[in-house]
Formats: structure tokens, C-alpha cells, sequence
């Protein structure tokens, strides 16, 4: 058989490219600074628009939470509709079910968002409404505890203090954000909501600290002042 002349055993003989193709070759894959320099620009510019619809799309976001979560509901106008799990301490026995807002239409309730179960000053507003059931009662109103804890916790907090009104678990804070009362570092603000017996918002009270509370009292006259309408 015929063998390669002049190629060492073993190895393959080598392709020599005509002239004309090496020098297009080189001069696709030669290095220079201009080149070089415009791959650079292109691939910041390329980088530097990512980051800027990244920011973009999360300013747009965070405004939209903002308005949609973040404002609270205005009095005089219509509250939004929720459903939350909780239960209401009747002598011995704990009753677990779901409470829907609209389902108390025709009284007052009123909504006393706290913090959360067993702390000091929610312990006191807490006791305070539940010792005054019977105020109330007598203006044809509801009072709902609502705060983050899980309505285990509920239950042990109403046992520990005898508490007779119903305690919501608002868990994942919807609730206390459709109302605009979130807040860093402490969860949810202190507040109590008004809500008349056709479902719109008659009066509301949202704390900056939260180191007191709303006292019995001063929900009576305004829940009066309600039923007087």
C-alpha cells in the first residue's frame, strides 16, 4: 500500500491551508484593543440593562403592594370582606370554627387587632374588653380579637384569662395588611375598627406604639354614637 512520504509513523500528515484562508483565519481571531474594548462595552450595557429592569420590575412591585395591602380602609367607606379561623371560650369548652365578616351584618363588631397572646398590654386590653361583654352586648355589638398567633395559642390565652370574646388567627398577617396596620419589627400595629351593621367603616383608632389600648369606655360612646345614627 502506498504510504505518506516524509510523515513520520504515526502521526497524521498535516493539512497545509492555502494563504488566502490562514490570513482570514488570523485576522478573524487576531486580539486587538478596539475589539476587545467592544466586547467589554457590549457586555456592560447588556449587564447594566438587566440591572435596571431588575430594579424596575421590583419598584413596580413594591408599589403595587403598597397600594393594594398597605392603605388602611377609610371611614365611611365599605370594609373588605375576610374569613379567619378562631374560637370563642363558652365555660369549659373551646369552640373552634371560621368567622366571615359579612356574616355579622346587622350589628356592630368591632375589631381589635393586637400584637399578640399573653404580652402585657395586649393581656390588659384583652381582659378589659372580655370583663365588659356585657356593654356590648347591651349596644347590639361584637367584639373580635385578631393578632398572628394560631388559635392554639388562642385557646390557651383565653383559658389562661377566662377571655369570652372570639380570637381570629390572622397567621399569615393578610388581614392586618389589607388594614394597613403591619410594621416592622412588631408584626402588627395595635388597632380597633369600628364596623357598622351595613358593613362600612364608622371608626378607627390605629396605634403608633401600641403601649396602650382603647379603653372600654371610649368604644362604648363611639359604638353609641353608632346605634344613634
Amino acid at each position: 500500500m502506498p504510504s505518506d512520504a516524509g510523515a513520520p509513523s504515526g502521526r497524521r500528515p498535516r493539512i497545509r491551508l492555502p494563504p488566502a484562508v490562514q490570513e482570514e483565519y488570523r485576522s478573524r481571531h487576531r486580539w486587538s484593543p478596539i475589539r476587545h474594548t467592544h466586547l467589554l462595552l457590549a457586555e456592560a450595557t447588556t449587564v447594566a440593562s438587566m440591572l435596571y429592569r431588575n430594579i424596575a420590575e421590583r419598584r413596580t412591585s413594591v408599589a403595587h403592594k403598597g397600594t393594594a395591602m398597605g392603605s388602611s380602609p377609610q371611614v365611611g367607606q365599605p370594609v373588605q370582606d375576610f374569613t379567619l379561623p378562631g374560637g370563642t371560650l363558652a365555660g369549659d369548652t373551646f369552640e373552634r370554627r371560621d368567622y366571615t365578616l359579612s356574616d355579622a351584618r346587622g350589628r356592630t363588631v368591632v375589631l381589635a387587632f393586637y400584637p399578640g397572646d399573653n404580652t402585657t398590654v395586649c393581656t390588659k386590653q384583652l381582659c378589659s374588653y372580655s370583663s365588659g361583654m356585657e356593654t356590648f352586648t347591651g349596644l347590639d355589638a361584637e367584639v373580635w380579637g385578631i393578632s398572628p398567633q394560631g388559635v392554639d395559642s388562642h385557646e390557651s390565652f383565653a383559658r389562661t384569662y377566662g377571655l369570652r370574646m372570639p380570637l381570629l388567627a390572622d397567621t399569615g398577617r393578610e388581614i392586618a395588611r389589607a388594614y394597613g396596620i403591619t410594621a416592622p419589627g412588631i408584626g402588627v400595629r395595635r388597632a380597633v375598627f369600628l364596623i357598622g351593621p351595613d358593613g362600612v367603616l364608622r371608626w378607627k383608632h390605629v396605634a403608633v406604639l401600641g403601649a396602650t389600648f382603647q379603653s372600654l369606655d371610649t368604644l362604648a360612646d363611639h359604638i353609641s354614637g353608632i346605634k344613634n345614627e
